[in-house]
């Protein structure tokens, strides 16, 4: 792939020349250089991250957004939300801030406006701390193509009561490959409500490397939920890192149900002292999908709290492999690690692994796990059939408790039945 990534960072450097400052041109640059000697990124279990060409039909171009997508966007109601941006390819298409978010400091910017209107807070945090552009060959590539995305700015103090939105859409109507990057900074004893939406129009065969990053100062609290449904002709390498100071707390609630074969690769690292997060992720996988869901907590500091709750089911021949891994280090007294990931398997060609990994470098600590791959329990099932539900009712009903946390977790009424739709869409695959 090295030789198509240098092409693309040829395209990226001459489109970046105009509108970019001299710091991202060279980071591009050092990026390209380090490439062939950095490793791949670490995914228990998700070898079929070699295999990822992420950068053929890299352009920089704009491209023509759908006249129904026009249409929706502005027929929807923004009744439920403090702010929204939705970004079609690299290209603004909405956006929303209430004037008084705007008054107290609140940014809500393209990562383009981010650059020329902030540039201190873009240099300090973009790619150097939640994830370092130099940790490895897909950091690397995602900093040198990095294309477009979405800066959220919290100013110390400022809670948020209503939801800010955003909803990145690929334009899978051509082979392009698609770039974007999420920036979330909270200062300090902030909070808000976050919603982020994955998606994709078109059935080119195509590729998306997309990398959301949090960080999250003393005493500042984010609920962060996510829905992902990119589509089945993309392949998708999807990164979200969090980098938590004393006392924040992150508590994650993500949908991971895109169709065509992804590594979403969570990394959450708590580094201040009783600093908490909760991660909790529902995933199905159909047809012949592969994706591979690797979610890591380390814990650095004293008090510090980290919970990984993974649910899935498999349909057809789809594989899905849950690796949950807490590692607490050295010196961390009285940190905390859980995790539980299940599996449910619904089909006799299909394949499910949920691998819970502990490394504890400390004595005073608090861990454990808990991991199963199975089938619908036929208690529950007889339970419900003896209740007058048909067999496909009774599973779907099951189906939908055991992935009930979530759903229940996402703030928005809209992007709750969307997320009950996706998987009742998964779902019709059921005899």
């Amino acid at each position: 792939m090295l030789a198509s990534f240098q092409q693309a960072c040829q395209i990226a450097q001459v489109a970046s020349q105009a509108n970019e400052p001299q710091w991202l041109l060279d980071r591009r640059q050092e990026s390209l250089d380090l490439y062939e000697s950095l490793p791949y990124p670490k995914v228990e279990r998700g070898k079929i991250a070699r295999t990822f060409d992420l950068t053929s039909g890299y352009e920089r171009g704009e491209h023509e957004v759908p006249a129904d997508l026009l249409d929706q966007v502005k027929s929807a109601s923004s009744e439920e939300v403090a702010a929204s941006i939705i970004l079609f390819h690299n290209q603004l298409i909405h956006r929303e801030l209430a004037p008084e978010l705007a008054e107290a400091g609140v940014l809500l910017l393209t990562l383009e406006e981010a650059m020329q209107q902030q540039p201190k807070l873009i240099e300090q945090w973009l790619m150097t701390q939640a994830l370092p552009y130099q940790h490895d060959k897909y950091a690397a590539l995602h900093q040198a193509l990095m294309s477009s995305g979405v800066v959220v700015y919290l100013p110390k103090g400022v809670q948020i009561e209503r939801a800010v939105q955003v909803h990145l859409i690929q334009d899978a109507r051509t082979t392009s490959s698609y770039h974007p990057h999420i920036l979330i900074v909270a200062e300090e004893q902030s909070a808000m409500q976050y919603m982020e939406r994955l998606s994709s129009v078109g059935e080119a065969p195509s590729n998306a490397t997309i990398v959301t990053e949090i960080i999250t100062q003393s005493a500042s609290r984010i609920q962060y939920a996510a829905i992902d449904s990119m589509g089945e002709s993309i392949t998708t390498y999807l990164r979200r890192n969090a980098y938590q100071l004393r006392d924040s707390q992150i508590d994650w609630a993500v949908g991971a149900l895109n169709n065509g074969t992804t590594i979403s690769d969570y990394n959450v690292d708590l580094h201040g002292e009783a600093s908490q997060s909760e991660v909790k992720i529902v995933s199905i996988t159909h047809g012949e999908q592969k994706h591979v869901i690797d979610t890591k907590v380390t814990n650095y500091a004293n008090y510090s709290d980290g919970e990984i709750f993974q649910h899935g089911v498999v349909l057809d021949e789809s594989t899905l492999t849950m690796n949950g891994i807490g590692h607490i280090i050295k010196g961390s007294k009285d940190a905390n690690s859980q995790q539980e990931s299940r599996i449910l398997m619904l089909s006799d060609e299909s394949r499910g692994d949920a691998n819970p990994i502990l490394l504890i470098d400390e004595f005073e600590v608090q861990a454990g796990h808990a991991a199963s791959v199975g089938q619908l329990d036929p208690v529950q099932l007889f339970y419900l059939m003896s209740r007058g539900l048909s067999r496909k009712q009774a599973e779907r009903l099951v189906i939908r408790g055991f992935l009930g946390q979530v759903i229940q977790a996402i703030p928005l009424a809209e992007d709750r039945e969307a997320l009950i739709e996706s998987i009742e869409q998964k779902l019709a695959t059921l005899a």
